[in-house]
């Protein structure tokens, strides 16, 4: 199941949620490796590393370890089982786990896609971290097929770009058909 955590939390937080959830896996970004270099050694459930866009000596590549999956149809959990746990904010306290169903992630998707103007292949430009609304965002919009680009740091000038970039792309996409 996916436990997304917030890489701009304190590093004890996120070792704790960690922890706490008993992660197994940590699939993260390079440049968040030395918060990982920091974490890893007192996470004794985590067995494997995975890096997703970079080879480095303590972790596997994304798609090696892709690769090293067995072949074949894959078979999804029952909707009714823990799909995600998300971290709560510890506003009275520590934070929680609160457990989502692959049924709970299937309404919230349908909910989104009945209530929002979302059209044919969407372009999403998120901002926010993908560990809260931001990246529940994302179901919808892959769902739809659409395409999801992910900003690493507010910028409004580099923001309006990629608005500028996706919109000329789809104008010249549309003329093309």
């Amino acid at each position: 199941m996916w436990c997304p955590i917030n890489p701009r939390n304190e590093a004890d937080e996120n070792r704790e949620l960690l922890d706490f959830f008993d992660c197994s896996c940590l699939i993260f970004q390079a440049s968040f490796a030395p918060l990982v270099e920091r974490i890893f050694p007192l996470l004794p459930q985590v067995k494997t590393l995975v890096c997703l866009d970079q080879d480095l000596p303590t972790a596997i590549h994304f798609d090696q370890w892709v690769a090293g999956l067995p072949a074949g149809p894959w078979q999804r959990e029952a909707v009714d089982d823990t799909a995600m746990i998300v971290g709560t904010g510890g506003t009275t306290g520590k934070p929680k786990g609160v457990m989502l169903t692959g049924r709970n992630i299937e309404t919230m998707t349908a909910l989104t896609l009945m209530s929002y103007p979302i059209g044919d292949r969407p372009v999403y430009l998120a901002l926010a971290p993908l560990t809260h609304a931001a990246g529940v965002l994302c179901f919808p919009i892959l769902a739809s097929g659409g395409q999801i680009i992910i900003m690493r740091a507010p910028d409004l000038k580099v923001f309006l770009e990629l608005v500028k970039k996706v919109t000329r792309s789809r104008t010249l996409s549309c003329r093309r058909h």
